[in-house]
């Protein structure tokens, strides 16, 4: 259990550097033309992604082909070891074939696999390591809260009327419902925004005298900047960015994307503030920046959202400021609404064979089929050849679960003729399987055969007498299996009514096209 959720983790948390990585490069690339709401919207999708180590099936989608679609595909290969003096087609065969950039891309992609589906022996410790790093960050967001706590219970209320007339238009300006109160406090340089607590209302901080120092106009830049942080949502973004980075802390792009969207919130607070203003009134918006730069270096750590910015960020807000006056929406938001479903479309899905045969619909593949039409008498060797792929498929991930979990020893290797006794392993249904392979072991596991029936599946967890530890049977196109006793060795393709069986880690009865006909 522990290695299958550290599993997903790793997964989860190597397909959201991707996505990070993709959002930065469409904001290197399109964030002059995409609003900076949009902007802020797109790392929504790298948090979805790094919750979600497999997503829906789509052609679409960046993590298809031989890239991170799943442990599955990256997972061990059933090595020469295990079937070395074996008859049958040798699924080693396909780790080591191959040349040039094929070989290579499978070599890096077990490698890979290695890394996110790490063995029990290893699990264990990695779980308290990360444990521990989570544990570091969540002591310092329970202390940063009680911060803030402290300063919000420090504030004093401002009971100014003209700075209350001011803050009430702006919240008018913004379309804003919620309760909002005005305070000051020695710990805020510049203005804060406070989110509520249990029936109370956020609260905006100032610095204490600015409701008298700041000329109206500057205070109502403030205001709107502080209120259109609480209109976006921002407050509770910044708690998810958080625990993200708990969760993902061994991850820097993740810390990266963190402080990203922190800087894209300030420039998307400063666009809706501005759109709340008069034309006139826009272009003194920039000088108020500048003005407070001097007295607010940075935010508190304490305060989530603050009136202020860095130098570094103050060149990027200004540029924002001034293309405002001369922007036209409407191509902006053409190009976002059709930019972003399409990220979202390349970003939270996976391969399209990773959809193929989902764990979260029991039944669906077996319905699937009944619905669809036989296939042509043509096609049964297509049928037949599919059928061999998918047990190797389920064959390479039952055999690296029993390398993980060592028990009796497997007795397959027996005489020439001796036959092989399907009844002496025991049999395991496929959400039983499904539960213990996915996903560190595959991604996803067939149910049916290409004619409609569940495979036969059988799994020795418990160490018991049983002959066999694993296998994996069709009963071919007539849908019935043979009495279950079966001579090792191969049978003629044109013959799609012989089961194909699979058995610790080599094929028992397989088809194969120079074998020698039965003899009668």
């Amino acid at each position: 259990m522990i290695a299958a959720a550290l599993s997903a983790l790793l997964l989860a948390s190597a397909k959201g550097a991707v996505a990070v990585a993709a959002v930065l490069a469409v904001r290197a690339v399109f964030g002059r033309r995409l609003p900076p709401r949009w902007i802020v919207a797109l790392w929504l999708i790298v948090a979805a992604r790094l919750l979600l180590p497999v997503g829906p099936a789509s052609a679409w989608s960046l993590f298809g082909g031989e890239t991170l679609t799943g442990v599955s595909r990256l997972g061990p290969w059933i090595g020469s070891a295990a079937t070395a003096g074996r008859t049958g087609p040798a699924d080693a065969d396909q780790a080591t074939s191959g040349a040039g950039s094929a070989a290579l891309l499978r070599r890096v992609a077990h490698r890979a696999g290695e890394i996110l589906s790490p063995s029990p022996a290893v699990a264990g410790p990695l779980a308290l390591l990360w444990a521990a790093g989570a544990l570091v960050l969540l002591a310092r967001e329970m202390r940063d809260r009680r911060r803030l706590a402290g300063l919000r219970a420090g504030a004093r209320p401002i009971d100014d009327p003209a700075a209350l007339r001011h803050l009430d238009g702006c919240r008018r300006a913004l379309g804003l419902r919620r309760d909002v109160e005005l305070a000051e406090s020695a710990g805020v340089a510049g203005a804060a925004l406070c989110p509520g607590g249990p029936g109370a209302p956020a609260l905006v901080l100032l610095a204490p005298g600015a409701a008298s120092r700041l000329a109206p106009a500057r205070l109502r830049h403030v205001l709107l900047h502080e209120l259109a942080h609480l209109a976006h949502g921002d407050l509770a973004a910044r708690r998810i960015a958080r625990a993200l980075c708990a969760l993902h802390w061994f991850n820097p792009l993740v810390h990266l994307a963190a402080r990203t969207l922190a800087a894209d919130q300030e420039v998307a607070a400063d666009a809706r503030a501005m759109a709340a203003l008069g034309r006139a009134e826009r272009g003194d918006y920039g000088a108020t920046l500048l003005a407070l730069l001097p007295r607010s270096p940075a935010p508190a750590r304490a305060a989530p959202v603050a009136f202020s910015t860095t130098r570094r960020q103050l060149h990027r807000r200004l540029a924002m400021i001034a293309d405002f006056r001369h922007r036209r929406r409407g191509p902006a938001l053409a190009f976002a609404a059709a930019a972003l479903p399409l990220l979202a479309a390349v970003l939270l899905t996976d391969g399209a064979a990773a959809g193929t045969a989902r764990q979260d619909a029991p039944g669906a593949q077996a319905a699937q089929a009944a619905a669809t039409p036989p296939e042509p008498a043509g096609d049964a060797l297509g049928l037949q050849a599919r059928a061999l792929d998918e047990i190797r498929s389920i064959g390479r991930a039952m055999f690296a679960w029993s390398e993980d979990h060592p028990g009796p020893t497997a007795f397959a290797a027996q005489g020439e003729d001796a036959p092989f006794d399907w009844s002496r392993c025991p049999a395991i249904a496929h959400r039983e399987l499904a539960a213990l392979l996915v996903p560190r072991y595959a991604e996803t596991l067939p149910e049916v055969d290409p004619w409609g029936r569940p495979y036969d599946l059988c799994l020795d967890r418990e160490g018991s007498a049983s002959t066999y530890r694993i296998g994996v049977r069709t009963a071919g196109s007539d849908k019935r299996v043979d009495d279950g006793s079966y001579l090792g060795g191969p049978f003629t393709p044109d013959r799609t009514t012989e089961d194909v069986v699979w058995i610790d880690g080599f094929f028992v009865r397989w088809p194969e096209k120079d074998a020698e006909p039965p003899v009668l």
